[in-house]
């Protein structure tokens, strides 16, 4: 009877040996604690790793990452911390520097642009260019000014010569200052009558027909 409660007991004991890790694996907090050796850890902060794991009655030891290295969150980092990252690329330059608990953060220089979210490389930005045939050089607005003024006065300088002009040619037919046109060939005979001279009373009325009178 008393063997029988003895080999009872110690099935319980096995059995909870092998239940409890996996009790304890299940309970640990996976923000800020880790399994080890079948005990839940806690986990190092951020910018710091794990110099040396938990034991049965010791927390972890934890140590802050050098210069040049981060954690950005809750790790079991064992004796390690990531790198951080140099924004040393061609036209790149670093947006944010690198602290132990941030990594650093690369952008471009002026006029070149990242080609990814991560910014892994810059590219040149391509600008558009305007062919030169279309392109139109506005003057200024002096310039244009100036040229209206111009403009103007150049129109009333030519209203006022075509209006001396116009008055001019009125008064010289009004006044006779322009000369008569040239007489005809055909009122040349009669101008011979005009001559102060003596001349028969036949021939005066015959002015213009000499050759038939010399011919009677």
């Amino acid at each position: 009877m008393l063997s029988s409660k003895m080999l009872a007991l110690l099935s319980v004991l096995l059995l909870s040996s092998h239940v409890l890790p996996l009790v304890q694996s299940t309970s640990c907090d996976d923000k800020t604690e880790y399994l080890y050796d079948q005990t839940c850890c806690k986990k190092c902060k951020p910018g710091e790793y794990v110099l040396e794991n938990c034991k049965y009655q010791s927390a972890t030891q934890c140590a802050t990452c050098g210069n040049g290295f981060f954690t950005n969150d809750y790790n079991s980092y064992f004796n390690w911390c990531p790198d951080c990252r140099t924004c040393t690329k061609d036209h790149m330059t670093y947006k944010k520097n690198c602290t132990t608990t941030s990594n650093a953060v690369c952008t471009c220089v002026e006029g070149y642009r990242c080609t990814d979210s991560d910014c892994q490389a810059c590219e040149k930005i391509q600008t558009a260019t305007v062919p030169s045939a279309i392109t139109t050089t506005i003057p200024p607005t002096h310039d244009i000014m100036w040229i209206s003024v111009s403009l103007c006065c150049a129109c009333v300088c030519v209203c006022v010569l075509l209006t001396c002009f116009l008055l001019i040619s009125r008064n010289a037919r009004q006044y006779g200052w322009i000369m008569p046109a040239s007489p005809d060939k055909s009122n040349s005979g009669s101008s011979q009558c005009t001559e102060e001279e003596e001349v028969p009373m036949p021939v005066q009325e015959m002015c213009g027909k000499t050759e038939k009178l010399e011919d009677v």
